[in-house]
């Protein structure tokens, strides 16, 4: 099995965040884990990124007239790469909501939210009732869509130096036909209600 791990560049730049190292020991069970860095990387250090035990491939997608990184976006390359993973993850962040719940309507599977616990990989822990209680969920069929709560699992420890293998994405037909889908509105029908 194989896991796609959505990662921020803000997760990068301040050395005190733990972040990544928690959500690549929450996914590191499940299988090899491919971290994908999505949006303007500016000078980050990729080799530095990718360097933490379970990790196997880093990819790097960046449009070449686009820098904002915007949700469709990144949504449009995650659905082009999920062929190949059992699992599809992004942290609990701003990020995450706004690219997760996208991803997983266009695949048409479940997305599981604030997952806590990964029990099995098919059978998650998350809050339900505004938190107040648990659920334990199990979800079939790949790939499996979640969020994490990244604070609640043991980080990853850094593995020097890095094994992982560094791939740029360049955009192909199918991410900008996924996008522009995305992007095109559906008129409203008028209403002759007040």
């Amino acid at each position: 099995m194989r896991v796609l791990l959505l990662t921020e560049p803000a997760m990068h730049t301040d050395p005190t965040d733990t972040r990544l190292a928690r959500l690549v020991g929450a996914v590191a069970p499940l299988g090899d884990v491919t971290l994908l860095l999505a949006g303007d990387i500016g000078s980050l250090n990729v080799q530095r990124i990718a360097a933490w035990t379970g990790v196997t491939e880093l990819l790097v997608a960046t449009h070449p007239t686009r820098t904002d990184g915007s949700a469709e976006q990144i949504a449009a390359w995650i659905v082009a790469l999920a062929g190949q993973f059992s699992h599809i993850a992004a942290a609990t962040s701003t990020l995450g909501a706004a690219v997760m719940p996208r991803v997983a309507a266009m695949l048409d599977r479940p997305l599981l939210t604030g997952v806590q616990t990964i029990c099995s990989a098919d059978t998650f822990v998350r809050p339900v009732l505004t938190g107040n209680a648990l659920a334990t969920v199990r979800v079939h069929g790949t790939p499996v869509c979640l969020t994490l709560q990244p604070a609640g699992f043991t980080p990853a420890q850094p593995h020097t130096p890095t094994t992982a293998s560094i791939r740029h994405l360049t955009p192909a037909a199918t991410i900008h036909a996924q996008w522009a889908r995305l992007l095109t509105c559906t008129p409203i029908p008028p209403s002759k209600r007040p």
